[in-house]
């Protein structure tokens, strides 16, 4: 009898993780569906990072998901938006340096960064009163330049794999182009407030420069 019954247990195991990896790429293919929606209107950064980080956090069932942008002159991360079952315990407006962290080691290096276990890595910074074991933090890299991070976690160890890094590396380049809309849309938009026109009294180089960068 027990010869006849471990096949069928052992199909029914391998039946359910066939499922669950469908499932979860059914769940990552949502994501980027609605990233390119919702993203395809002129949002401000902290619009579009609300907007990326709720879907993160429903579509990975990730216990905290936040994105922070980088401040050059303070060389530090702030946080922009975050959601999830525990993203109250980030404080509006923290900040954290790049050199410390595992955010901080995503930016210094320009490279995704997963952590399997976070209890081997000596970068991890556990928040008050919780600690998560899977981590994936995503760089937000604009022609190499660091804009920001994108952090998702749970608390069970190995809860990423390949796939979600893929997913979410692309999700960060669509989060990146929509904040670079933003940010031409907002100088042209200086420029012309300004009342800028090339005429003699103007440096016309500059303004030149000015506009062939926006463009």
């Amino acid at each position: 009898l027990s010869e006849q019954i471990a096949p069928s247990q052992e199909y029914e195991q391998v039946l359910a993780r066939q499922l669950e990896v469908e499932r979860r790429r059914m769940a990552q293919l949502n994501l980027l569906h609605q990233i390119n929606t919702e993203l395809e209107s002129l949002l401000s950064p902290a619009s579009s990072s609300k907007l990326a980080a709720s879907a993160i956090a429903n579509a990975l069932g990730s216990d905290l998901t936040a994105i922070l942008q980088y401040d050059a002159e303070q060389e530090d991360l702030v946080v922009l938006a975050s959601s999830g079952p525990t993203a109250g315990l980030i404080p509006q407006g923290y900040r954290q340096s790049i050199n410390r962290g595992l955010m901080g080691r995503a930016a210094r290096l320009r490279r995704t960064q997963l952590a399997l276990d976070t209890r081997q890595d000596a970068d991890y910074i556990q928040l008050e009163d919780r600690q998560s074991l899977s981590e994936l933090v995503v760089p937000l890299l604009h022609h190499n330049q660091i804009r920001g991070v994108i952090i998702t976690d749970k608390p069970t160890p190995n809860a990423f794999d390949d796939s979600d890094v893929r997913t979410m590396e692309a999700v960060a380049v669509r989060l990146v182009t929509s904040w670079e809309r933003s940010d031409h849309e907002q100088r042209l938009t200086n420029l012309v407030n300004a009342g800028i026109t090339l005429s003699t009294a103007l440096d016309v180089e500059a303004v030149i420069k000015e506009i062939a960068e926006i463009a």
